[in-house]
Protein backbone atom coordinates (compact mmCIF):
# COMPACT_ATOMS: atom_id res chain seq x y z
CA UNK A 1 0.00 0.00 0.00
CA UNK A 2 1.24 3.42 -0.92
CA UNK A 3 0.15 6.97 -0.28
CA UNK A 4 2.48 9.56 -1.74
CA UNK A 5 3.23 12.85 0.02
CA UNK A 6 -0.02 14.64 -0.52
CA UNK A 7 -2.67 16.54 1.32
CA UNK A 8 -0.50 19.66 1.39
CA UNK A 9 -2.94 22.08 -0.24
CA UNK A 10 -4.25 24.75 2.10
CA UNK A 11 -6.93 27.23 1.08
CA UNK A 12 -8.43 30.19 2.92
CA UNK A 13 -11.20 32.65 2.12
CA UNK A 14 -11.74 35.69 4.32
CA UNK A 15 -13.78 38.83 3.91
CA UNK A 16 -11.79 42.08 3.89
CA UNK A 17 -14.62 44.55 3.21
CA UNK A 18 -18.19 44.58 1.90
CA UNK A 19 -18.54 42.33 -1.19
CA UNK A 20 -14.80 41.52 -1.17
CA UNK A 21 -12.87 38.51 0.06
CA UNK A 22 -9.26 37.40 -0.16
CA UNK A 23 -8.65 33.89 -1.46
CA UNK A 24 -5.26 32.49 -0.51
CA UNK A 25 -3.85 29.03 -1.27
CA UNK A 26 -0.50 27.39 -0.63
CA UNK A 27 1.07 24.06 -1.46
CA UNK A 28 4.50 22.50 -1.07
CA UNK A 29 4.93 21.89 -4.81
CA UNK A 30 5.01 24.22 -7.79
CA UNK A 31 1.98 23.54 -9.96
CA UNK A 32 -0.87 25.43 -11.59
CA UNK A 33 -3.70 26.74 -9.43
CA UNK A 34 -7.11 26.54 -11.07
CA UNK A 35 -9.62 28.85 -9.41
CA UNK A 36 -13.32 28.96 -10.24
CA UNK A 37 -16.51 30.34 -8.77
CA UNK A 38 -19.77 28.54 -9.59
CA UNK A 39 -23.39 29.13 -8.73
CA UNK A 40 -25.67 26.47 -7.20
CA UNK A 41 -26.63 25.31 -10.70
CA UNK A 42 -23.01 24.51 -11.58
CA UNK A 43 -22.63 27.45 -13.96
CA UNK A 44 -19.09 28.84 -13.93
CA UNK A 45 -19.11 32.54 -13.14
CA UNK A 46 -15.35 33.02 -12.98
CA UNK A 47 -12.39 30.84 -13.93
CA UNK A 48 -8.64 31.43 -13.81
CA UNK A 49 -5.56 29.26 -14.25
CA UNK A 50 -2.35 30.64 -12.78
CA UNK A 51 1.22 29.99 -13.76
CA UNK A 52 2.98 27.23 -11.83
CA UNK A 53 3.59 28.42 -8.28
CA UNK A 54 3.36 27.27 -4.67
CA UNK A 55 1.35 30.28 -3.39
CA UNK A 56 -1.70 32.14 -4.64
CA UNK A 57 -3.42 35.20 -3.20
CA UNK A 58 -6.04 37.43 -4.79
CA UNK A 59 -8.86 39.74 -3.75
CA UNK A 60 -12.22 38.87 -5.30
CA UNK A 61 -14.97 41.44 -5.74
CA UNK A 62 -18.38 39.78 -5.48
CA UNK A 63 -20.42 42.99 -5.82
CA UNK A 64 -21.74 41.91 -9.25
CA UNK A 65 -23.26 38.73 -7.75
CA UNK A 66 -26.76 38.51 -6.34
CA UNK A 67 -27.31 37.33 -2.78
CA UNK A 68 -27.16 33.55 -2.71
CA UNK A 69 -24.98 30.48 -2.30
CA UNK A 70 -21.85 29.93 -4.43
CA UNK A 71 -18.92 27.54 -4.66
CA UNK A 72 -15.25 28.47 -4.76
CA UNK A 73 -13.06 25.68 -6.15
CA UNK A 74 -9.28 25.77 -5.77
CA UNK A 75 -7.50 22.99 -7.69
CA UNK A 76 -3.78 22.32 -7.46
CA UNK A 77 -2.48 19.16 -9.12
CA UNK A 78 -4.36 16.18 -7.71
CA UNK A 79 -5.80 18.10 -4.75
CA UNK A 80 -8.68 20.52 -4.47
CA UNK A 81 -10.72 22.51 -1.99
CA UNK A 82 -14.36 23.41 -2.46
CA UNK A 83 -15.80 26.15 -0.30
CA UNK A 84 -19.55 26.66 -0.27
CA UNK A 85 -20.17 30.26 0.68
CA UNK A 86 -23.10 32.59 1.07
CA UNK A 87 -23.23 36.16 -0.13
CA UNK A 88 -25.87 38.22 1.67
CA UNK A 89 -26.02 42.03 1.73
CA UNK A 90 -22.31 42.20 0.98
CA UNK A 91 -21.36 39.73 3.72
CA UNK A 92 -19.35 36.67 2.64
CA UNK A 93 -19.78 33.65 4.90
CA UNK A 94 -18.09 30.28 4.31
CA UNK A 95 -20.73 27.62 5.01
CA UNK A 96 -18.78 24.43 4.29
CA UNK A 97 -15.31 23.32 3.21
CA UNK A 98 -14.40 20.12 1.43
CA UNK A 99 -10.85 18.96 0.77
CA UNK A 100 -10.25 16.11 -1.67
CA UNK A 101 -7.08 14.40 -2.82
CA UNK A 102 -7.59 12.17 -5.85
CA UNK A 103 -6.95 8.47 -5.23
CA UNK A 104 -3.74 6.83 -6.40
CA UNK A 105 -4.07 3.72 -8.58
CA UNK A 106 -1.24 1.31 -9.45
CA UNK A 107 -1.57 -1.78 -11.62
CA UNK A 108 0.82 -4.70 -11.57
CA UNK A 109 -0.31 -7.53 -13.81
CA UNK A 110 -3.83 -8.52 -12.83
CA UNK A 111 -3.77 -6.70 -9.48
CA UNK A 112 -4.81 -3.06 -9.00
CA UNK A 113 -3.97 -1.22 -5.80
CA UNK A 114 -5.70 1.98 -4.76
CA UNK A 115 -4.82 4.41 -1.97
CA UNK A 116 -7.01 7.30 -0.87
CA UNK A 117 -6.98 9.84 1.95
CA UNK A 118 -10.59 10.30 3.03
CA UNK A 119 -10.37 13.92 4.24
CA UNK A 120 -14.14 14.47 3.89
CA UNK A 121 -14.90 11.34 5.95
CA UNK A 122 -17.28 10.08 3.25
CA UNK A 123 -18.89 6.72 2.65
CA UNK A 124 -17.02 5.00 -0.17
CA UNK A 125 -17.68 2.33 -2.80
CA UNK A 126 -15.67 0.71 -5.56
CA UNK A 127 -17.01 -0.80 -8.79
CA UNK A 128 -15.48 -2.72 -11.69
CA UNK A 129 -17.03 -2.52 -15.17
CA UNK A 130 -16.44 -4.00 -18.61
CA UNK A 131 -18.33 -3.26 -21.85
CA UNK A 132 -21.27 -5.40 -20.75
CA UNK A 133 -21.82 -3.70 -17.39
CA UNK A 134 -20.92 -3.91 -13.71
CA UNK A 135 -18.86 -6.94 -12.66
CA UNK A 136 -18.12 -6.09 -9.04
CA UNK A 137 -19.46 -3.72 -6.38
CA UNK A 138 -18.09 -3.23 -2.87
CA UNK A 139 -18.74 -0.83 -0.02
CA UNK A 140 -15.56 0.26 1.78
CA UNK A 141 -15.14 0.96 5.47
CA UNK A 142 -15.25 4.63 6.38
CA UNK A 143 -11.60 5.14 7.32
CA UNK A 144 -9.21 8.01 6.77
CA UNK A 145 -6.43 6.08 5.03
CA UNK A 146 -7.91 3.63 2.53
CA UNK A 147 -5.78 0.94 0.91
CA UNK A 148 -7.58 -1.45 -1.41
CA UNK A 149 -6.23 -4.23 -3.59
CA UNK A 150 -8.44 -5.54 -6.38
CA UNK A 151 -7.67 -9.02 -7.70
CA UNK A 152 -8.65 -9.23 -11.36
CA UNK A 153 -6.95 -12.57 -12.05
CA UNK A 154 -10.24 -14.33 -12.82
CA UNK A 155 -11.15 -11.88 -15.59
CA UNK A 156 -10.35 -12.50 -19.23
CA UNK A 157 -7.97 -10.24 -21.14
CA UNK A 158 -9.53 -6.93 -22.06
CA UNK A 159 -10.40 -3.37 -21.09
CA UNK A 160 -11.95 -2.58 -17.71
CA UNK A 161 -12.91 0.51 -15.74
CA UNK A 162 -12.58 0.89 -12.00
CA UNK A 163 -14.93 3.48 -10.52
CA UNK A 164 -14.35 4.74 -6.99
CA UNK A 165 -16.94 6.94 -5.31
CA UNK A 166 -16.41 8.96 -2.18
CA UNK A 167 -19.41 11.01 -1.14
CA UNK A 168 -20.43 12.81 -4.33
CA UNK A 169 -16.96 12.54 -5.90
CA UNK A 170 -16.45 9.97 -8.69
CA UNK A 171 -13.00 8.83 -9.81
CA UNK A 172 -12.38 6.49 -12.73
CA UNK A 173 -9.37 4.43 -13.80
CA UNK A 174 -9.19 2.52 -17.08
CA UNK A 175 -7.06 -0.63 -17.00
CA UNK A 176 -6.07 -3.35 -19.41
CA UNK A 177 -5.69 -7.00 -18.42
CA UNK A 178 -3.35 -8.88 -20.76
Amino acid sequence: STVFATGNLKSNMSQIETDKAVVAATNMKFDLFEIEVKDVFGQTLFSKTTEAKADYKRTYDFSALEDGVYFLNVNHGNEYYTKRFQLESGEVTVLEERKVVEPYFAQKGDKVKMSYLNFPNDDMSIYVYDDSGMLHEEELKNEFAVHKSIDMSELRSGEYRIVFSSGYEIFEKDITIE
